[in-house]
Formats: C-alpha cells, sequence, structure tokens
C-alpha cells in the first residue's frame, strides 16, 4: 500500500532546493536547455553581504529652531566636506552625515556626487525634513549621481554560439584573448526586425488612435556583468551573474564588450522621514492651473505626476535605500538604467488625506512611487499609497530586479513590468 506524507514539501519542476546543499536547482525546462533566471543576486552587493550598519558618522547636523530657517545649504556644504575625506579601502566608506532628532527645512535638491557618501537621520527615529520646494519646479529632491559608463574601444567580441539559454552563465566568443577575470562587461542582445515579426510586436495600436503604429523597432538589450573565469581553448566566458534573456543568431545574435565603471559606490540614504505639505490640499483643479497649453485634461497625467520624486538614483552601485518615508511627495523613487546592485528596504510612501478634505480630493497621488530602470534591483519590505502604478519595471530592462514582501494601498493601476519588456 502506497502511503504519502502530508507535511513533505511540493517544489516546482523549475526550481527546487538541492537535497545535499539546500541550494536552489534550476533544472533545464526545454530543449533549448532554457532554465528559470536566478534572481537571488538581486540587491546591495549581489546579495552576497548586508548593507552596512556600523557606518562611521563624519560629522553631526543639529536642527536650527528658527522655523524660517532653510537647512539645504547646510547639509550640502557638509555632505560636500565629507565627499573629500579618504575613502576606506575594506569598506569603501568616507562616512556619513546624520541629521540629529527634530525638524529640518529643504528648499532644493541636495546632491551626493562621491562614494562612500551616506545621508541618514538618527537611528532611532525622529529626524523629520520639511519641504519647500514647489513639485511643479523640482523633478527630486535627494540626487545620488555617478558618471556613465566608458566602453573600451577595440574590446568588442562576437558571440561565437548559435543558441544562449535563458539562465546560462556562460558565452563563447570570437576573441577570448580581449578579456581577463575581474573585467566588467556589457553583454548585447540584438533583435532584429524578423524577432518582433515573430512575437507579433510589430503593430501596436496607439491609445486613442488606432491609426498610429507604436510598434517595436530592432535594437538591443544591455546586461551588466563581470567576467569571473575565461577558457582560452573553447572560447568561453564565465561571468558572474546569469542571464536573463536567450541570444540567438537568427533573431540578431549578440556581442560582449568591456566598460569602465564610473559609478558611485557604497551611498546611501536611511532613517529618515520626509513631508510635503504643499501637496497635502491641492485639488485636481489646482494641478491642472499651472499645466500650461498642453492639451491635457486629465490631471492624473499632468507633469507633476510623472517627474515629481523624493530620490533619484543614475549610476550607482552597491547602493541603498533604507527605512525612509516620504509624505505628500508625487512618486517615492526613481532608479534610472545605470544603477546595479542595490537595495531598497522598509520605505513607505504616503500621501494621508487632509482633516478637512476639499471639495475635490485627488484620488492618487503619483504615476510611479517606485520605478526601477536598473540592473540587480531589490525592493524589500516597502509600501506604496495612492499610486497608479505602485511598483513599476521601464522598458528594455534585462535584470534580474525583485519585488519582495511589498505591499500597497489604494492602487489603480497594475504593478509590474511597464512599458512592453523588462525583467
Amino acid at each position: 500500500m502506497e502511503t504519502f506524507s502530508l507535511t513533505a514539501p511540493v517544489y516546482s519542476k523549475l526550481a527546487y532546493p538541492s537535497p545535499d546543499t539546500g541550494l536552489l536547482v534550476y533544472p533545464p525546462y526545454n530543449e533549448q536547455h532554457d532554465r528559470l533566471p536566478d534572481f537571488s543576486y538581486a540587491g546591495y552587493n549581489h546579495g552576497l553581504n548586508d548593507i552596512p550598519s556600523d557606518i562611521p558618522v563624519a560629522a553631526f547636523l543639529q536642527p536650527n529652531p528658527d522655523p524660517s530657517t532653510d537647512d539645504t545649504l547646510r547639509i550640502q556644504q557638509l555632505l560636500d566636506h565629507i565627499s573629500t575625506l579618504p575613502l576606506d579601502p575594506v569598506t569603501r566608506l568616507r562616512g556619513a552625515l546624520q541629521l540629529s532628532r527634530g525638524d529640518f527645512r529643504v528648499s532644493g535638491t541636495i546632491n551626493i556626487y562621491s562614494s562612500g557618501v551616506v545621508l541618514q537621520g538618527d537611528p532611532k527615529g525622529g529626524t523629520h525634513v520639511l519641504v519647500t520646494v514647489n513639485p511643479r519646479q523640482s523633478t527630486h529632491l535627494i540626487n545620488l549621481e555617478g558618471k556613465p559608463h566608458e566602453l573600451v574601444a577595440g574590446t568588442r567580441a562576437v558571440i561565437a554560439d548559435d543558441y544562449v539559454s535563458v539562465g546560462s552563465s556562460q558565452v563563447r566568443v570570437t576573441r577570448p584573448d580581449l578579456f581577463c577575470p575581474g573585467d566588467r562587461v556589457i553583454v548585447i542582445v540584438n533583435f532584429n526586425e524578423a524577432w518582433i515579426q515573430k512575437i507579433e510586436m510589430h503593430n501596436i495600436p496607439s491609445k486613442g488612435n488606432t491609426s498610429e503604429n507604436m510598434r517595436w523597432k530592432p535594437g538591443r538589450f544591455e546586461s551588466f556583468r563581470i567576467v569571473r573565469a575565461v577558457d582560452p581553448v573553447t572560447g568561453s566566458i564565465t561571468l558572474d551573474v546569469p542571464l536573463t534573456l536567450s541570444i540567438s543568431k537568427q533573431w540578431g545574435g549578440g556581442s560582449v564588450q568591456k566598460y569602465t565603471s564610473r559609478r558611485l559606490e557604497c551611498v546611501g540614504v536611511q532613517n529618515l522621514a520626509f513631508e510635503l505639505p504643499f501637496n497635502k490640499d491641492r485639488t485636481p483643479d489646482d494641478i491642472m492651473r499651472n499645466e500650461g497649453p498642453t492639451g491635457k485634461k486629465d490631471y492624473r497625467f499632468a507633469g507633476e505626476m510623472f517627474k515629481n520624486y523624493l530620490i533619484r538614483m543614475e549610476d550607482v552601485e552597491d547602493g541603498w535605500v533604507r527605512r525612509v518615508t516620504s509624505k505628500w511627495f508625487r512618486n517615492f523613487l526613481r532608479v534610472q538604467s545605470g544603477v546595479v546592485s542595490t537595495t531598497i528596504e522598509d520605505c513607505h510612501h504616503l500621501f494621508p488625506p487632509p482633516v478637512k478634505p476639499p471639495q475635490r480630493v485627488p484620488y492618487f497621488c503619483g504615476q510611479s512611487a517606485y520605478e526601477l530602470g536598473g540592473q540587480l534591483v531589490l525592493l524589500n519590505r516597502c509600501h506604496a499609497d495612492h499610486s497608479m502604478h505602485s511598483y513599476v519595471y521601464m522598458a528594455r530592462i534585462t535584470g534580474p530586479n525583485v519585488i519582495h514582501a511589498c505591499t500597497a494601498s489604494n492602487r489603480m493601476a497594475d504593478a509590474g513590468p511597464h512599458m512592453k519588456w523588462c525583467e
């Protein structure tokens, strides 16, 4: 007589823990040996280490009791000073600017342009930043921005494989001699007109205008990777993170090219609560009043609904935003395409209604609370309130990106992939 255990776990055939190591196994699921992509590499330092917890405080800033004081310049000057301090070669940190408990007032963008710099509030809470920026005139309050990467001339090698499977960590190239372990590379995946026709993305009617075709055009996807090993005999390159898409000569082929990173590393924002009181009582009519002659008649699509963010990140590696709360901002975070290996954790984007609501209350606050345009980005235990798209991936993002244990309330539309293709 056959018996069954009611407590035995049931695992998917696509991924299951190894009985020997406990690590997930990703077996091929078709004749092309495609595998479910491994998303465990997302986040700070590829998920291999925790975000630094013991960050040396390089400067403290006390709140000014005068409510008419603007603290923007004081904060920026101290961040600029910390940027001149030596970078610890082990921790990759210079130090943190810690805003003490109390209220600070900011009227302009605060920038971090150097690696190893952290902006933080008191770890026990109680640091509030009252923002007086007009959302129509400012796209973001906190800006963490490095410089764009530079391609290394003469280092592009064509991928020799007829087909590279999804989930593969290896590709064969025509010039393996161009690469060494530790090289930063871009894996380029081309897609041609034949592929666009095959997946039927050659005919996409525009919303409200069926005569306009929003069809795809031939192009490329790019994945940032690091070379771990090179086999000069087979021409095989081993990458640090499995690829999230296949590469086929039939559909355009691909190549690998070295690049030089100029990203910021080990930068973060943490333990802060931001408020934008200017927004809390504004009606749809208020929002549209200064929209100008754009032809837009719906406040949901006004410019500030797309452009106003608390935090912007671009060209950042091993960065983080954690334990940060925004109140009455249109959107919380924009992670742009040059960001890799970054964690957003325990953040809350809120838009509580006023005590005495105006006659017409906007039923949503912004278009995209958390907008992801980078690679290897982890959103963990975050929350969004009253957004059109609470969590959204932008176009041609190869990832792998992860939204884990996140919540949303009063959302108006879908959360997840956007703009036709992403991982």
